[in-house]
């Protein structure tokens, strides 16, 4: 048989090749058998809403969607809301003004994880600014359902049942809960930029301080424990302020880039640049003492007092002191003149112990924030005065951790704690020692070319081991306001992050995670609904009616220091009205027919972190802050 040259190709590429081809088909066979790849894995997203509106992001998980739009119309949209036949709660009812991004939520949904989503029966509803005419626009979404929950509804406690979404294992979320504000939203604090939230501005935010979050920021509310006044430096140098300079060095209030989102000043400390430690007789350095006389014919400085100790070719002794110029002067003449720094208290008419003191066998934790550059490590130190602090009469004092020297471009942060173990009245023979608290003091040494600069901000002092944000000038206040807007008598959940920590289980009173009630007596509370950790050591969630009358559940407190969720739900026309009660997704508590003890009226606030302006406070942190109207988890 005779084979063609086309033919004897052909063959030859078969034989050479094919293996490839052949592996090539199995390898991909086995990632779809392995891997359970499907043709959803190569869809490209789509969403197509009207010209204007725009898709910038796509989610949709088993219980949820969320679609990232922006306004790029040109016109403002007094409401806009979006719904699915597959999502029992339609999402919040937005306004979306021009050039803004809105996340639009929908829950309760049933998607089946891993499947294509491909339909056009999601409807837009929506009211143009300064009309009354309402239009539905279906909008073409193409995606893949992600496995999982995120919004947190009506699970069994379980992470497999979406109650609530995300994974806490070991009291952290996995970064799938996403607290988005849905149809069934009243409120949501998620503290991000502020502390308006989605639904609702607060009726009172006094001192509160964001900080570090689960999701982003978070709101720190605690009771002011400050026990130095005008910490922020706001204003002129502000009372018991006083700088302590030598010649060189500066201290003063000035205007900065602030840590702080409140205020506008700083307190400064500066120094001239190339002075020189121990320092050179010349006319300039012996001008700055009182005790020195230059002499211009001969070039020489001449000290009153006797330095101590030789150094270079000099020799101590003699009276007056005499350096030629250029010669190093000595321990007792050397230049001081860059020694300076800030410090509380100090001066006979006004001594430290008349309005602070550091109590015996008591911890205090020192916080701060600073910037500057400056070539030697600051000091910290609580003593008589500045210049007694470890020598003269041998006043005993206090000594925190170094300002590392450094460049620091940004504001850093300081943190340190002490323990009072000196008694200060007794060492001083009856009379306190504690005069003067230096913070951030130049110690004698050589200044940079350029001068060295010290910023300070927020300064706190308090008592414990651990150091928290800025307290301000009084104590935290944060409330939101109580109407059917924000919160059902009747049927819904609050839920938030809470970081529990020492502050929150402190003893010493009842500390509130949220509460809405009023006063109808000595001891008794009406219309309550409040969440906390008692001085017995339980969570509690309680509630009662408008003549105080109430019923509460509690779990004893058994969490790991760390992030934790908080659930509490609540259902009047349901087992005989029920509260009950979640922590990271598990029911802890429950209690039915409790319908004669639900609030009646709204009172004058929810107050988030504390029980009210003048109790209660948690000491520690809390995110996330949603009401819903729905009974979300159970």
């Amino acid at each position: 048989m005779v084979i063609g040259k086309k033919g004897q190709a052909a063959t030859e590429f078969l034989i050479s090749y094919g293996w490839i081809i052949f592996l090539l088909i199995m390898g991909a066979v086995s990632l779809m058998l392995f891997f359970e790849f499907d043709r959803a894995m190569f869809v490209r997203e789509e969403c197509v809403i009207v010209p204007g509106l725009n898709c910038g992001d796509i989610r949709i998980t088993e219980d949820s969607m969320s679609l990232t739009v922006l306004n790029d119309v040109g016109w403002d949209y007094s409401s806009m809301q979006i719904t699915h036949a597959d999502c029992n709660i339609p999402s919040y009812d937005e306004y979306f003004e021009v050039g803004k991004y809105v996340t639009f939520t929908l829950a309760d949904c049933d998607f089946e994880g891993g499947e294509l989503f491909e339909e056009n029966d999601v409807f837009v509803t929506y009211t143009l600014e300064e009309s009354s005419v309402t239009h539905t626009k279906s909008a073409n979404i193409v995606s893949v359902v992600e496995g999982g929950t995120t919004q947190g509804y009506s699970g069994d406690g379980s992470s497999s049942g979406g109650s609530p979404g995300g994974d806490w294992n070991g009291g952290g979320n996995d970064g799938t809960y996403d607290p988005n504000a849905d149809g069934a939203t009243l409120l949501l604090c998620d503290f991000d930029v502020d502390f308006n939230c989605v639904g609702g501005s607060p009726l009172s935010e006094i001192n509160v301080t964001l900080v570090n979050g689960v999701n982003g920021q978070a709101a720190f509310v605690e009771q002011k424990t400050n026990l130095i006044s005008n910490g922020d430096f706001e204003g002129s140098l502000p009372i018991y302020w006083y700088p302590y300079v030598q010649n060189s060095a500066v201290v003063y209030v000035g205007t900065n880039d602030k840590f702080s989102y409140r205020g506008d000043t700083s307190g400064v400390t500066t120094r001239t640049g190339n002075l020189f430690w121990p320092g050179f007789c010349d006319e300039i350095t012996c001008n700055y003492k009182s005790y020195c006389t230059w002499d211009p014919v001969n070039k020489t400085c001449s000290y009153s007092s006797a330095c101590v100790t030789n150094c270079g070719n000099h020799v101590c002794g003699a009276k007056p002191d005499v350096y030629n110029e250029e010669d190093t002067l000595c321990a007792q003449n050397t230049n001081k003149v860059m020694y300076g720094g800030i410090r509380y208290g100090s001066y006979s008419s006004n001594p430290l112990y008349t309005h602070l003191n550091l109590n015996y066998g008591q911890n205090y934790s020192l916080s701060f924030m600073y910037m500057g550059s400056f070539p030697s490590n600051l000091m910290l130190h609580v003593c008589y005065t500045v210049g007694w602090c470890s020598m003269g009469k041998g006043y005993p004092s206090i000594n925190w951790d170094y300002i590392l020297a450094g460049e620091y471009s940004s504001w850093q942060y300081y943190s340190d704690d002490i323990y009072v173990d000196n008694n200060f009245a007794t060492a001083c023979d009856g009379e306190s020692c504690f005069r003067e608290l230096a913070i951030g003091k130049f110690p004698y040494s050589t200044s940079q070319p350029g001068g060295d600069s010290f910023y300070i901000d927020n300064i706190q002092l308090e008592k414990g081991t651990v150091a928290s944000p800025f307290a301000g000038n009084g104590n935290d206040l944060l409330k939101y306001p109580a109407d059917p807007n924000t919160l059902d008598l009747s049927i819904g959940t609050v839920e938030m992050w809470v970081y529990v920590n020492g502050g929150i289980r402190d003893t010493v009173q009842n500390r509130y995670v949220f509460a809405h009630r009023g006063s109808c007596g000595s001891g008794c509370y009406s219309n309550r609904f409040s969440l906390g950790h008692l001085s017995n050591n339980n969570w509690n969630f309680a509630i009662s009616d408008s003549s105080g009358s109430g019923t509460s559940i509690a779990v004893v407190d058994t969490l790991n220091e760390g992030w934790h969720h908080f659930a509490v739900t609540w259902d009047k026309y349901a087992e005989g009205g029920y509260i009950e009660m979640f922590i990271d997704g598990n029911s802890v508590a429950k209690k039915s027919n409790v319908v004669n003890y639900f609030p009646d009226n709204y009172e004058d606030g929810i107050y988030v972190g504390n029980w009210g302006s003048t109790y209660g406070w948690i000491d520690t942190v809390v995110d996330d802050f949603r009401i819903s109207d729905i009974v979300r988890y159970g």
